[in-house]
C-alpha cells in the first residue's frame, strides 16, 4: 500500500476528510476523545501544524502539533487501528519534522501514557528522550505522563 504525508490546511480539508480525521480520533481515544467540533476548532487554529497520511485515497494517519516561538509540542498522534503498524504514525511525525525546520522550531515536545510501550518505542526511534513525568495525569485509567522532547 502507497502512502504520503501532507500538511493539511484545516480550511481546505474536505467534509470526508474531516469525518475520517474524527473517526480516527474516536477509535484511538475513545472516551477521551474530542468532539467534532472541537476537533475541527483545533486543526483552524493559529500555529496549529497537522500531517496526515493518505493511503488508498483516505486519511489513515495524523500528528498534529502547536508551535510557539521556537518549540512545538505534538498534541495527537493517531492511526486508524487497521492501519497500524505500518509506519504511518512516523511518516506523519517525519512530516511535521519537516515543517518545523522550515520554522525554525529548534525543540519538540510530546506527553504519552506510561503503558503505551509501542509509542514509547517509536518516540525513541524518532530521537525524543523523556525529561520529566506528570503523576497521575491521564484518567480511564489513571496513569502517568512521560514527558519528552527533542531538539532539531
Amino acid at each position: 500500500m502507497s502512502a504520503s504525508a501532507r500538511l493539511c490546511d484545516a480550511h481546505a480539508l474536505t467534509a470526508d476528510e474531516l469525518d475520517a480525521i474524527y473517526s480516527i480520533e474516536q477509535s484511538c481515544f475513545g472516551i477521551e476523545s474530542w468532539s467534532r467540533d472541537g476537533l475541527v476548532r483545533f486543526l483552524s487554529g493559529d500555529n496549529v501544524l497537522t500531517a496526515a497520511v493518505y493511503a488508498d485515497g483516505r486519511i489513515v494517519s495524523l500528528a498534529c502539533s502547536v508551535a510557539v516561538c521556537d518549540e512545538a509540542e505534538i498534541v495527537k498522534v493517531a492511526t486508524s487501528p487497521d492501519c497500524r503498524r505500518r509506519g504511518y504514525a512516523k511518516t506523519a511525525i517525519n512530516a511535521l519534522f519537516s515543517a518545523f525546520v522550515k520554522n525554525d522550531i529548534r525543540r519538540v515536545l510530546l506527553e504519552v501514557r506510561e503503558t503505551n510501550e509501542g509509542a514509547r518505542a517509536l518516540y525513541g526511534s524518532l530521537g525524543f528522550v523523556e525529561y520529566s513525568r506528570r503523576k497521575n495525569y491521564y484518567s480511564s485509567p489513571r496513569e502517568d505522563a512521560i514527558l519528552m522532547e527533542k531538539y532539531i
